[in-house]
C-alpha cells in the first residue's frame, strides 16, 4: 500500500469511527473504561469493516500487479 493509499484508507478509517461509533464509546475507548456487550459489539463490527476494506484495497493491488506481470510476459 503506497503512502497516498495509506492516508486515504487512515482518512477512511477515522471517517468510519466517527460516523458509526458514538462519541461516548469513541472517549470510552480513548480511556480503557470497560465497554457493554452492546457496545464491545459495534466496535468489532467497525474493526471487522475496516479490515475487510484493508484487505480488499490489498488484493485489488496484488491482482493488478499479476496482470502486469502477465502483460510484461506477453511481450
Amino acid at each position: 500500500m503506497n503512502s497516498s493509499t495509506r492516508s486515504d484508507y487512515k482518512a477512511w478509517v477515522e471517517d468510519l469511527v466517527r460516523t458509526c461509533l458514538p462519541i461516548r464509546l469513541q472517549k470510552k475507548l480513548l480511556s480503557l473504561e470497560p465497554l457493554t456487550k452492546e457496545e464491545a459489539t459495534k466496535f468489532m463490527d467497525v474493526i471487522q469493516l475496516a479490515g475487510d476494506v484493508k484487505r480488499m484495497s490489498d488484493h485489488a493491488q496484488t491482482i493488478g500487479r499479476l496482470d502486469e506481470i502477465a502483460a510484461e510476459v506477453k511481450r
